[in-house]
């Protein structure tokens, strides 16, 4: 096999092969190492062998023994890897992920999926490239989970839900039935989301609210009951992925 990578503004690079991306606005590297390590079901057949990081003050250091080898677009000296880990996530760089996966130009299926042995996920359900799931967490049946979403500790995702590309989903959420959530969407620690909602794309979910009512692309909801705010404009193209991605799972 190749080496994966991971992102975070960084790069990891692993045999078997995994290369790992993070930005520092998310963990401290060494966190996300440690995320790593205990997320990989095989961590015997993968050895991470560097990370990339646009930190120019990082490069020539090492993280838990892991040499940073140099800026994103170092990845293409690297011939022998093979996958990438992506591990870019905070309210703040949702959006962001978005352009550094379209900056790179690295097809999808190059991604790792990474999954805790103690995540339950139900056999009619499917879970994207490059996604991460955390600790404890539930998918029900029939649900999809798309690319680049992140999903952290003890959360319960409902059956028959669609979530887009690159949504981050805190810990201890909880969606119900029939929900939807719109492509890099972010919710926050211990929301839940009523039966059948759509959070439309870019959404941007406060701790502990509870949804009752579909979102407008790029609104913030805060508050129990919740409130909503319109909080910044939507790319176009992110909306119309956000409904590609609905149309090719066939929902609307």
């Amino acid at each position: 096999m190749g080496k994966p990578p991971i992102l975070r503004k960084s790069i990891s690079l692993v045999t078997k092969n995994l290369n790992h991306f993070h930005l520092p606005l998310i963990y401290e590297l060494s966190e996300l190492l440690n995320d790593i390590n205990d997320t990989l079901k095989e961590k015997d057949k993968i050895n991470i062998i560097g990370l990339l990081d646009d930190n120019e003050s990082l490069i020539g250091t090492s993280i838990l023994d892991v040499p940073v080898l140099g800026r994103l677009d170092y990845y293409k000296e690297i011939l022998d890897c093979e996958f990438y880990i992506f591990g870019i996530g905070s309210h703040k760089t949702h959006i962001l992920r978005r352009e550094i996966i379209s900056k790179l130009g690295i097809d999808k299926k190059k991604f790792l999926t990474l999954i805790h042995p103690s995540v339950k996920i139900f056999s009619t359900s499917k879970v994207g490239e490059g996604s991460i799931i955390h600790f404890g967490s539930i998918v029900f049946n029939n649900t999809t989970i798309g690319p680049f979403t992140i999903i952290m500790a003890l959360t319960v995702i409902g059956a028959n839900n669609l979530v887009g590309e690159g949504c981050l989903i805190t810990s201890s959420v909880s969606t119900t039935n029939g929900v939807k959530i719109g492509n890099y969407s972010f919710i926050g620690t211990k929301s839940a989301i009523s039966e059948n909602i759509e959070i439309s794309p870019d959404s941007k979910i406060s701790m502990c609210s509870q949804v009752r009512k579909n979102t407008d692309p790029g609104e913030f909801v805060f508050s129990n009951p919740s409130r909503g705010i319109k909080l910044s404009a939507v790319n176009p193209t992110i909306i119309n992925e956000w409904s590609d991605f609905k149309s090719s799972n066939h929902t609307q």
